[in-house]
């Protein structure tokens, strides 16, 4: 904490000794005496109180301000600090979907459509445990369709209601004919991070310091304000002229290394209602450059089967961590994966062979058009472009993009 009034304990206690000893006539203040005591038992007094102005009078200054000083900023200037929010996902977002392995739900029925209630519980573990979700409208799947998507929100409020793609697997919902054999599937396709925790007092000082420019509305500073303040959006590229005068395009990063469609539209929407009348503003996730590589490690000393297993665990998750971790336009650096999976584990002796430290290792870019994937072997770094974002690819798990091998 800053001293501000420029005084503590121990000058207070050297000004007092001086003065008693300068104006009175008690002239001795050696340790033990009583002139001392006394100047002692005041100074920690009055040091106190220089701490306790100190402290308060920080609070006056937006940038010392934490908490419900903080708050009072935000009153003021009538900017509130942003709650704790559920997770939650809309049947629009075409993300979260009941459906049938095969036939349609009239065939796991008799012939009948199956209605969803609102409340039916949506897990990540069987029994309703684990991260649960809500249907938060009745939801009806035609008898002749084999697919519906449906909306939701999370039980547990905040972040602890995110949850990644294909973990929402589990519905407690049995009244449909065919429930013995538990024909009724569920799954979401991609992740959900719209749950959000209580703005921290960082983030919120940041958004009053610019609150009355964003006043302004249409501004640059509005717009990014605005985008960052919804769940799940970690940071965003703005392009100016995109599509000629009165465009700008903005590229969302997720807090997640994938972005959804529901955050793509749920960004578009208060961009649409901060940008100024007659400007076109598209909002669009990057380019995902999928990654997947194969390699040999080499241990420095003989490790049981169950300590390899770790070891691939752990090297697996430091290699998904830097590639997830790239922002938009971050170049990819081979040699930075090989130092991160050296960095793993001091039992790793090397990785591949001299000059050829991976067995494998593909890029995946989209076609010209954008209906398919291109599978490239990467030989050197890849340079990513200003709108794309390198992540493990997308069709794979961690283990089945980072494939790693030790050798006996």
């Amino acid at each position: 904490m800053p001293v501000l009034l420029g005084q503590n304990e121990q000058k207070v206690l050297g000004d007092l000794l001086y003065d008693i000893t300068s104006n009175t006539g008690l002239t001795r203040a050696s340790p033990g005496s009583k002139t001392r005591a006394f100047a002692e038992a005041f100074s920690k007094k009055i040091g106190r109180m220089y701490t306790y102005f100190d402290t308060h009078l920080v609070q006056a200054f937006l940038s010392g301000a934490t908490d419900r000083y903080l708050d009072f900023f935000g009153e003021m200037l009538g900017v509130p600090r942003l709650g704790q929010e559920r997770a939650d996902i809309a049947s629009t977002h075409k993300n979260l979907r009941f459906y049938v392995e095969a036939g349609t739900f009239g065939d796991i029925n008799g012939s009948s459509s199956i209605l969803l209630p609102s409340g039916t519980v949506i897990s990540t573990q069987a029994a309703g445990s684990g991260i649960r979700y809500t249907l938060t409208y009745d939801a009806l799947l035609r008898a002749t369709d084999s697919s519906t998507y449906v909306s939701a929100e999370a039980v547990q409020k905040g972040s602890r209601g995110n949850v990644g793609a294909n973990r929402l697997i589990y519905h407690d919902f049995t009244s449909y004919d065919d429930s013995a054999n538990n024909s009724l599937k569920v799954i979401n396709e991609a992740e959900i991070a719209s749950g959000q925790e209580a703005e921290s007092n960082e983030n919120y000082r940041y958004r009053l310091s610019n609150a009355l420019t964003s006043g302004e509305k249409a501004n640059q500073i509005a717009i990014r304000l605005a985008v960052l303040s919804v769940p799940g959006v970690a940071d965003l590229v703005m392009e100016q002229y995109s599509r000629g005068l009165g465009s700008f395009d903005i590229t969302v990063k997720s807090v997640n290394p994938r972005i959804s469609a529901g955050l793509v539209a749920a960004v578009q929407e208060i961009v649409d209602k901060t940008k100024a009348y007659g400007t076109r503003a598209t909002v669009k996730a990057p380019k995902e450059i999928g990654t997947s590589m194969s390699f040999t490690l080499t241990l420095n000393k003989a490790v049981t089967a169950s300590d390899k297993e770790d070891i691939i665990t752990d090297v697996q998750v430091a290699v998904s961590d830097y590639i997830d971790n790239l922002d938009i336009g971050e170049d990819l650096i081979l040699n930075e994966v090989v130092q991160r999976v050296m960095e793993t584990d001091n039992r790793i002796k090397d990785m591949g062979t001299v000059g050829a430290p991976f067995d494998t290792f593909y890029i995946y870019t989209p076609s010209r058009v954008e209906d398919s994937r291109i599978r490239t072997r990467l030989t050197q770094n890849y340079q990513a472009a200003a709108d794309e974002r390198v992540i493990i690819e997308r069709e794979n798990i961690a283990g089945e993009a980072v494939s790693v091998t030790i050798e006996d």
